[in-house]
């Protein structure tokens, strides 16, 4: 992404992304998905859980979600939405359009469920 003459790395993008989802209240970690070679041997713990994809200067963003057994899916997916759009927005200036949120684990405390 670039803007001005600055430069921000996806891999920042999704850092940002995933530390703000982790704020939120019913998310016990980041998921990681595998969609190709290149997310499959990167390094960088953010990009293995977050999707960062530039369109015309707009910033979307998936976010993939581990939340407890305890929460109500609807309600931190919602809050993880809003949460991410507003700390990405307010730590780089750029736009984002959308952010989609994969609850993609669900985590018991009891490990026999």
């Amino acid at each position: 992404m670039e803007q001005n003459n600055l430069t921000i790395n996806n891999e920042v993008l999704a850092k940002m992304a995933g530390m703000a989802a982790l704020e939120v209240e019913g998310v016990t970690g980041l998921a990681k998905f595998a969609s190709d070679v290149k997310t499959i041997f990167s390094t960088g713990e953010f990009l293995r859980s977050v999707k960062v994809e530039e369109i015309n200067g707009l910033i979307n963003l998936e976010v993939y979600i581990k939340i407890s057994s305890e929460s109500k899916a609807t309600a931190v997916a919602e809050a993880v939405q809003e949460k991410v759009k507003t700390e990405v927005q307010n730590m780089t200036g750029s736009a984002i359009n959308r952010v989609n949120v994969v609850v993609a684990d669900v985590e018991f405390d009891d490990d026999n469920n």
